[in-house]
């Protein structure tokens, strides 16, 4: 990781990654692109890994997906709701026909 830390006495900055010493930060900045393919501007990510971190934060903002007969959630026959045209139920249990 690139920080200034990394600067030598006489105003030099050297490469983090490799030690080689350039006499200002925007070489080194530059060196750091190119040889290491890192963005000193976003705290030593490679390019790579930043691009995929955007495009996994973009993804992961909540997608629905779609329902169908064949999702797992899906209510089977036997467990949709009510009773099914087989069952032998009274609907007057409630009354005492005696």
């Amino acid at each position: 990781m690139a920080s200034d830390s990394n600067d030598v006495e006489d105003g030099a900055v050297s490469c983090a990654h490799c030690e080689e010493t350039f006499e200002k930060r925007e070489e080194r900045d530059e060196h750091l692109r190119e040889a290491h393919n890192v963005d000193p501007e976003e705290g030593g990510e490679t390019a790579e890994k930043a691009a995929a971190a955007d495009s996994e934060a973009a993804g992961s903002t909540g997608s629905i997906t779609e329902e169908t007969n064949q999702s797992p959630s899906a209510a089977e026959p036997g467990e949709a709701a009510g009773p099914a045209g087989s069952d032998d139920t009274d609907p007057d249990l409630d009354h005492d026909d005696s």
